[in-house]
């Protein structure tokens, strides 16, 4: 969008159109998410105006009212953005990254999941980032096709282009989230610098509310300004003897770096049937209190396969719930930090 308006007015009958789609499509938009929404009303219907607050409308006034009516309306609203608008540019700050200490712990299917999962809040916009710079799977496991990659948005960047621009680059999943995926074709990787790797994600970090970000097993410095620079830092460790010990070195090195230990979270991913070590040795050999995903068995595995998102084909499953209960818990965390604003 070129040039954003400063309220909008949405008819809950638009002929050929649908408002609700409308209004979720403009609360996905990062350029346009935070614009204040008057939905008008033609028959004063409950049902429409509470899906019309869930959606992200600010207000609601009925068609039949006095015009003057309407311009109170809109002149409070106005009003209203005016004392808020300083505050809502601070709070994009949710940097999110998810980690591991091997491959094959299942950390990029949890990325996508809770990248989703966290669309699904009305009017929070949600970036992904695929920084697996080699072999990078994150857009495969969506079903996505890719039209560009860090390579180019990386350039795009650079070039200071501006938010639409930047923002349509990205791949649009069916959910809102947008997806930066990693380079496709071998020796690409090796193009893409670690500064100015980390100037893309401090202008995603401005442009929408999450910012997930796919890590890897890595002491690159983008990594390590990553590990200081997250809201969270989520450790996926499977239950096994070998995944716990190398866990625990990559726990050392948060700490020789003096990593703030209230923002890492253990997250044990069951990857198969197997058992392994019971939760109570993980946590004893790592001194950490863990967030258990629970194994999704052939479904999940179904999902991974087909491109589908575990969380909304599935959503009874417990491995699904666990995973929102995360996301949720990750949320709930981002807003209490919001109200210290």
């Amino acid at each position: 969008m070129e040039n954003i308006p400063d309220l909008i007015l949405c008819s809950d009958k638009l002929a050929g159109q649908n408002s609700k789609e409308i209004i979720r499509m403009l609360r996905k938009n990062p350029t346009c998410n935070r614009v204040p929404i008057i939905l008008l009303v033609t028959d004063g219907n409950i049902k429409k105006i509470e899906f019309g607050r869930f959606a992200g409308i600010n207000e609601a006034v009925s068609k039949k009212n006095d015009f003057s009516v309407i311009c109170d309306t809109v002149n409070q609203v106005l009003e209203t953005k005016e004392r808020t608008v300083v505050k809502e540019m601070r709070q994009k700050d949710h940097l999110l990254t998810i980690l591991s200490a091997r491959g094959g712990s299942g950390k990029t299917a949890l990325a996508t999941n809770i990248g989703v999962g966290l669309t699904e809040f009305p009017a929070e916009t949600v970036a992904l980032v695929d920084l697996n710079l080699e072999f990078g799977v994150a857009a495969l496991m969506l079903n996505l096709r890719t039209n560009f990659s860090l390579l180019e948005i990386t350039a795009a960047v650079l070039d200071e282009v501006k938010d639409a621009e930047l923002d349509s680059m990205l791949i649009h999943h069916s959910t809102g989230l947008r997806v930066l995926p990693a380079p496709s074709k071998a020796g690409e990787s090796e193009k893409i610098n670690d500064k100015s790797l980390q100037m893309v994600i401090q202008r995603l970090v401005k442009l929408y509310d999450h910012v997930v970000i796919d890590g890897r097993p890595s002491y690159r410095d983008i990594m390590l300004d990553l590990w200081e620079q997250s809201s969270s830092l989520l450790v996926t460790c499977p239950p096994t003897v070998i995944s716990v010990a190398v866990t625990g070195s990559l726990f050392e090195a948060f700490k020789s770096v003096h990593v703030d230990s209230e923002k890492i979270e253990l997250i044990v991913n069951h990857l198969s049937s197997y058992v392994g070590l019971a939760i109570e040795q993980v946590q004893g050999r790592l001194q950490k209190t863990t967030t258990v995903i629970p194994y999704g068995g052939k479904n999940f595995e179904y999902c991974e396969d087909m491109g589908k998102v575990f969380i909304t084909e599935y959503p009874k499953e417990p491995t699904a719930k666990a995973i929102r209960a995360l996301v949720q818990k990750l949320f709930d965390r981002q807003m209490y930090f919001r109200e210290l604003e």
